[in-house]
């Protein structure tokens, strides 16, 4: 991705972690996350990492207005970026704005090497419907009210122990630590949101 910055703000206003592109269609209960993936940006220097790709890194400079991020077309800085969130223009085939949300330290976990997801099936309540996931590998998942496997990526960045699945009712997802056999996870639609997958 391709995104122009305006020249009047300092790299550091952008400086943190960062989770999308959310869309920000008002018609819609909650914004949609398509082909998730989370950035973090420092003192010029930026990675990534995605639902479908990993370890995309370089540099930005807002003196020359744009920086180059997974080779996806251009999008226009739309606003100053604020405390929790960043805009970029839409398109003309898609005119929402195109959102990024910051990531608190409090959703940082050490929770990666400790907490085992494969082989084991969650109950799952709190997104949308009341679901049951069943993690059969390292990348695939079934719903039980769904007739087909989801692909899913698990991975750790920057301090934070993430989930992305790929199915948009699902936002990201931040393990945050298991307690017996109950999973603590904060998802982030609108805004954050604790929930538990109770183990089966």
């Amino acid at each position: 991705m391709t995104v122009l910055l305006s020249s009047c703000k300092s790299d550091g206003e952008l400086n943190g972690v960062w989770v999308g592109p959310y869309r920000g269609n008002p018609f819609q209960n909650q914004p949609t996350v398509s082909r998730p993936y989370i950035l973090s940006l420092q003192n010029g220097s930026f990675k990534a990492e995605g639902l479908h790709f990993s370890n995309d890194f370089g540099v930005y400079s807002y003196s020359s207005k744009d920086f180059e991020f997974n080779d996806e077309g251009p999008l226009e800085f739309a606003s100053a970026p604020n405390a929790d969130s960043i805009a970029f223009k839409g398109t003309e085939k898609d005119p929402y704005p195109i959102i990024f949300r910051r990531l608190p330290d409090s959703l940082k976990s050490d929770s990666y090497d400790r907490v085992k997801l494969i082989g084991k099936k969650y109950t799952f309540d709190g997104i949308k419907d009341s679901d049951t996931l069943f993690f059969k590998n390292d990348s695939i998942l079934s719903f039980s009210n769904w007739p087909t496997d989801t692909f899913y990526k698990r991975f750790f960045f920057e301090g934070y122990d993430v989930i992305f699945i790929s199915d948009v009712r699902i936002p990201p997802l931040f393990i945050r630590g298991e307690n017996e056999t109950k999973l603590k996870v904060t998802s982030y639609p609108k805004k954050l949101k604790n929930v538990t997958l109770q183990e089966i």
